[in-house]
């Protein structure tokens, strides 16, 4: 560095250890290590930084994982970097929780009214009509009743627990954003408006 670029980061020339940042801005300026914009050592009781914290996130259970980013810096089997264990009650990767999926139909325990039985969880899935199943998780085994009361009994109508739904419904009708089958037809009606 040149006499005049020197002057141009430190004007006072007060810059005793010379690592381009006078003694106004250093807050130690002893050492060359120590100035604004530097690398902070974590933990060490030391403000490399200047920023008036020594960054200090400890490795409780030693996982490698420091508290900051360890959902249990007690349990060196908990952090991110585990391999996640199904139904055992523990998230070991610090992920959404225990993912349980017994039956392996794609719906976690969580939201599957049977996790015991494949045939069994929320839509897609079909209800079987009048069977005393309740197929699609959604509390009720569809006979001839009209859940919603919208004229269309509950084996033909796709969401007998919502009035506004049922086969052949006029769609014009109906909220233009709520991507919903209102008719029954299979399709989405509606345009997203995000």
């Amino acid at each position: 560095m040149t006499w005049g670029e020197d002057r141009c980061l430190d004007p006072t020339g007060d810059d005793r250890d010379g690592d381009g940042y006078s003694s106004d801005v250093d807050c130690d300026d002893g050492d060359v290590a120590t100035h604004p914009g530097a690398n902070e050592i974590r933990c060490n009781g030391r403000d490399e930084d200047c920023d008036g914290v020594d960054v200090c996130f400890p490795d409780e259970d030693g996982d490698g994982v420091p508290s900051d980013g360890d959902c249990d810096d007690h349990d060196p089997n908990r952090s991110p970097f585990m391999v996640e264990i199904e139904c055992n009650g523990i998230d070991e990767d610090c992920g959404a929780g225990d993912y349980c999926d017994r039956d392996e139909d794609g719906f976690s325990a969580d939201n599957d009214c049977d996790d015991g039985d494949p045939s069994i969880h929320p839509p897609p899935n079909t209800e079987i009509f009048c069977d005393g199943i309740d197929q699609d998780c959604d509390g009720h085994d569809c006979c001839d009743n009209d859940e919603d009361g919208d004229g269309s009994p509950c084996h033909l109508d796709c969401n007998d627990l919502f009035d506004l739904v049922y086969p052949g419904a006029d769609t014009s009708m109906r909220d233009p954003c709520a991507l919903i089958d209102w008719d029954c037809d299979g399709l989405l009606d509606g345009i997203s408006c995000l």
